[in-house]
């Protein structure tokens, strides 16, 4: 079981109502209450990053949709602007190995059906 988790958002704006963050304010309490649990669970606020900075964390995602055969591109973009809602309007959570190396990002789309962060969340507690 993966032993960290990344959790991007930007305090700044308000969160898009979008398919993928369904679930979104029950996730972020979740995620709080799991790191004052001592969960290793790292919540960064991208509010002050510039686009650049915001690229280089989301581009980490593309590797792994492809190698993981999931979609991220439209879930925090879309066709022509890649990534340009990562961690802000569409938060974004890593999961990390003991390595900090990704396992998996949330949310994403897999076989047409997009699984968000709170469904990864609950999931963990079946």
């Amino acid at each position: 079981m993966p032993k960290k988790y990344k959790y991007y958002y930007e305090s700044s704006v308000d969160i898009a109502e979008v398919e993928q963050n369904w679930g979104i304010k029950n996730a972020v309490e979740l995620l709080r209450k799991l790191q004052q649990g001592n969960k290793d669970i790292d919540l960064v606020d991208t509010a002050t990053w510039n686009t650049d900075q915001r690229n280089e964390v989301y581009y980490q995602t593309i590797t792994l949709a492809v190698t993981r055969h999931i979609k991220t591109r439209r879930i925090f973009g879309s066709a022509r602007r890649s990534g340009v809602y990562f961690g802000s309007e569409v938060p974004a959570l890593f999961v990390l190995d003991d390595d900090d190396k990704i396992q998996d990002v949330y949310p994403h789309e897999k076989d047409g059906t997009v699984i968000t962060i709170w469904d990864y969340l609950q999931s963990l507690e079946t």
